[in-house]
């Protein structure tokens, strides 16, 4: 067998290891492996008798999932555009491909490490600190509400080990094809989805919550209504942003560098990359603005509380399809190399700074107030996106 032959071998085995992993997390997985066993136990699934429904356990579980509900989304977003990127040979895909096996070799750890600590008292009584004063160890009474058999967990762990051996029996970051000087490539591509979602979704949302928490009670209990039960109970809703920018990404680039002749048009790849996903989002979010969630007689019977509830939902809505649409747009001129890293980069330190104020704007106004700011911000981001863009003529 030739060398190119054997090399070819090895960089389809990196993509295929690479998928395969994707696969298992996305199916076998999943995001919601501590959300499951936090809404079991809200809707009293286990034996309330015993000491699995006890608050140190709901606490320590809510714990893991603050964090898994970050490293989760990245894994995806990270594996998805490196299998891509392996595969159609884009520029740097050798750090992508690293990368997605780093990630996917953290969140198996991360998993694995959630499932041999679930009977520690130590680790719970860490993890309950963070919610709690004064924990109690000898009131601790742990429970096994993951896997018996974590399988799956070191499978990912193996997995991902394989990953690395195969870019480095590949020498994908020594390949001439892989590693041009055209400057743009995988590592570039991830930017407006990983702003996106670190920026735009979780410090935007943290700083909702730190906003809302010092407004007043109504406001807290409004913006937690839209978080944990208007989105949270909602399938489509409640899922991470980053599996849609990761969805549009890969799709980009598999245009981009597909030749697939009819679609390399960029007024097509407008089209599939921005239009497309914005109309299902938007239709999505009209779909569920006319069907929301029942609340009064259900949570409460404060009639100003529903009311502040129903404006900051339609407000969450709107900020929800500016932001993602404004995501899109950045995919798309990234990856036909309308902007440049720099700029990109500069554009999201930007709307971090300007998002910054929502802890004033907000406080002793309303959430509503705070997603219509954060959809006015986006706004202004992505009209400067434009007009700061490559000059390509």
């Amino acid at each position: 067998m030739k060398k190119n032959e054997i090399t070819f071998i090895r960089l389809m085995s990196l993509a295929g290891i690479i998928g395969l992993n994707f696969l298992i997390l996305i199916f076998f997985v999943g995001e919601n492996v501590f959300q499951n066993i936090i809404n079991n136990m809200n809707n009293n699934v286990y034996d309330i008798e015993s000491g699995a429904s006890s608050i140190y356990n709901l606490y320590y579980y809510t714990g893991l999932n603050v964090v898994y509900k970050v490293i989760f989304p990245i894994t995806v977003f990270v594996m998805g555009v490196a299998f891509v990127s392996v595969l159609f040979r884009i520029n740097k895909a050798g750090l992508a491909a690293i990368a997605a096996n780093v990630s996917s070799l953290i969140t198996g750890v991360f998993l694995l490490f959630a499932r041999v600590y679930e009977s520690s008292v130590g680790v719970h009584k860490f993890i309950d600190g963070f919610y709690m004063e004064n924990v109690i160890s000898s009131q601790i009474e742990t429970a096994q509400f993951m896997p018996k058999f974590p399988i799956t967990y070191i499978l990912i762990i193996g997995i991902s080990i394989l990953g690395f051996l195969m870019v480095r029996s590949s020498k994908i970051c020594r390949i001439k094809a892989y590693n041009n000087d055209t400057g743009i490539g995988a590592v570039n591509y991830m930017i407006p989805g990983m702003t996106g979602f670190i920026i735009l979704q979780l410090f935007r949302d943290m700083l909702c919550g730190l906003g809302s928490g010092i407004a007043s009670e109504k406001i807290s209990v409004t913006y937690a209504y839209i978080k944990d039960y208007y989105i949270g109970s909602n399938g489509f809703f409640s899922l991470s942003w980053m599996i849609m920018f990761m969805i549009v990404t890969c799709v980009a680039v598999i245009i981009k560098h597909g030749r697939i002749k009819k679609l390399s048009d960029r007024r097509i790849m407008l089209a599939i990359t921005v239009l497309v996903p914005s109309l299902i989002v938007l239709v999505a979010s009209v779909i569920y603005y006319f069907n929301p969630p029942g609340l009064f007689g259900v949570l409460t019977l404060d009639v100003e509380l529903c009311d502040m509830t129903e404006n900051a939902f339609l407000a969450y809505l709107i900020r929800y399809c500016v932001s993602m649409v404004s995501v899109f747009v950045l995919i798309y001129m990234t990856v036909n190399n309308m902007i440049s890293t720099r700029k990109l980069l500069l554009i999201g330190a930007a709307n971090a700074l300007l998002s910054i104020l929502l802890i004033v704007v907000i406080r002793g106004t309303s959430v509503a107030s705070g997603y219509y700011l954060c959809a006015l911000i986006d706004v202004i981001t992505i009209v400067g996106a434009v007009i700061i863009r490559n000059k390509t003529r």
